[in-house]
């Protein structure tokens, strides 16, 4: 089963809500278990809110998000002027995160939270990307899905891997499909 849906959204910290809600809303009704939801709810929330704090006022700023087979990737598409993630951490680390225990927690939180996470630099701002394996409640459409494709996934709907059966590798890049 493939799924997938964006939204653009004016960079104000009131949208956020909108968009973790979206994404909780999907997943719990395609049969995902409550642990998936939940990391992947505050990966996304760490994301947007990044993207309110540091792309400056005026911008909007996109989410896409994409579920195929047990797999979901949410990218979340700032028009700011880029960031270096190494840099960040860097500066986390040298300074230590702030006194009210939010601020320099975020990169460190969303890469335990999903399985992957990366940063792809644009000519208009940064993507945030977040791959995540999703478990899955008994009877989840996700779960039919993947049964009656026989566990495999479509040519040519992932990317290639080398990182073992299509089935266990999760969606390419909009662009790459």
């Amino acid at each position: 089963m493939h799924l997938s849906y964006g939204l653009r959204l004016p960079t104000d910290v009131r949208h956020v809500p909108v968009v973790r809600h979206l994404a909780t809303a999907t997943l719990t009704e395609l049969g995902v278990n409550r642990q998936s939801i939940d990391d992947i709810a505050l990966a996304v929330t760490e994301a947007c809110s990044n993207v309110v704090q540091h792309a400056g006022a005026g911008a909007d700023f996109e989410v896409r998000i994409r579920v195929e087979g047990e797999w979901c990737r949410i990218e979340v598409v700032d028009g700011g002027g880029g960031f270096d993630p190494a840099r960040a951490a860097a500066e986390v680390l040298a300074e230590g995160p702030s006194s009210d225990l939010t601020h320099g927690r975020g990169l460190g939180l969303m890469r335990i939270l999903v399985d992957q996470l990366h940063f792809e630099p644009g000519e208009s701002g940064t993507t945030v990307v977040l791959v995540k394996h999703l478990g899955l409640r008994s009877g989840s459409v996700l779960a039919a899905g993947a049964a009656a494709a026989g566990g495999e996934a479509a040519a040519g709907e992932l990317a290639g891997s080398d990182a073992g059966p299509a089935a266990a590798t999760p969606p390419a890049r909009a662009a790459d499909a």
